[in-house]
């Protein structure tokens, strides 16, 4: 480029504007985040971070972006989206396979909040958990962390899980099957759960997460390998952003109750029901180490990954 005096004087503009604002001259260049999401209490850290401005203070453009949970891991494995909020289950799995992905950042954490558990008509005879060998127990899906938690619990308690009938079914159709009497018991969460207590259909029978280690993580987000290395300083921000949106989250529960009910639709009888559990968007290897013990003993994977292969390492 030639140097004359105009040009001068631009470059000088520029060194001195960056010396008086470098905030925003980061927040110009850090970029832009698209980030698929479920419709559940899972994502209400970053709904928090973006509603309470959390992302524009950090420099990241975050998109988020409703996605089918089937198409979260085809979605952030393409490169079509960023980031994607999955169970820890569907992401250690989705690496097992060879996909090149690993979790950047964590969502909800253990201990549980509210109602997770084995949950049996009201009137029902059944006294322990080896009288339902061979009787319907409904699931939300067959890949639902509850399913393979519940089944871990069973497998600590000497009982042949094997033996259950599962059938796969969202939480109305749950709710409706109790209370006709057409499942023998189901893996029951809220707020269909809080429901049916409160309508005198069911009864909590086994709380199957009471022994599970503190700060283990039921779901967080995925990316790839590359865009993580590639985007260092632009994770970083949206990690800060995230602890930020998660801590707001759980000091003002009843806040984020109204997120939660602003970015699903949901009503406000449901919604009432639901309990905002714990966070933690900073997650290491020890997260991840009872859901791989979990994984393995059911025969999950394919390979020998361990935790440090999952986690991407948090340094903010």
């Amino acid at each position: 480029m030639q140097i004359t005096r105009r040009n001068t004087l631009m470059m000088a503009g520029a060194v001195i504007g960056g010396l008086a604002a470098p905030s925003i001259l980061r927040a110009q260049t850090l970029g832009k985040i698209r980030l698929g999401y479920p419709p559940q209490v899972d994502s209400v850290p970053f709904w928090t971070a973006a509603d309470n401005g959390f992302f524009k203070e950090a420099g990241v453009d975050v998109e988020l972006v409703p996605v089918g949970l089937t198409a979260m891991v085809p979605g952030v494995a393409s490169g079509s989206i960023d980031l994607v909020q999955v169970n820890s289950v569907q992401a250690i799995q989705a690496i097992d396979s060879g996909l090149p992905l690993t979790l950047v950042c964590g969502a909800y954490v253990l201990p549980a909040v509210g109602n997770l558990s084995l949950s049996l008509p009201v009137n029902s005879t059944i006294t322990k958990p080896e009288e339902l060998l061979g009787k319907r127990i409904g699931t939300p899906s067959f890949g639902s962390i509850l399913l393979y938690m519940f089944n871990y619990w069973c497998h600590e308690h000497g009982i042949d899980y094997k033996q259950f009938k599962y059938v796969e079914m969202d939480g109305p159709t749950q709710r409706d099957l109790m209370k006709r009497g057409e499942i023998d018991a189901a893996l029951s969460y809220d707020p269909w759960y809080a429901m049916m207590k409160e309508e005198g259909t069911v009864r909590k029978f086994v709380d199957f997460y009471e022994n599970t280690p503190k700060g283990t993580m039921v779901s967080g987000l995925l990316a790839t390998q590359e865009w993580a290395s590639d985007n260092v300083d632009l994770l970083n921000a949206f990690r800060r952003a995230m602890v930020k949106g998660a801590d707001l989250a759980m000091k003002d529960r009843d806040g984020a109750r109204r997120t939660l009910q602003k970015w699903t639709k949901m009503t406000d009888q449901i919604a009432a029901k639901i309990e905002i559990p714990n966070y933690s968007p900073e997650i290491g290897e020890q997260n991840l180490e009872h859901i791989l013990k979990v994984m393995k003993q059911q025969e999950l994977l394919t390979g020998d990954l361990t935790a440090k292969d999952v986690v991407w390492p948090w340094a903010v």
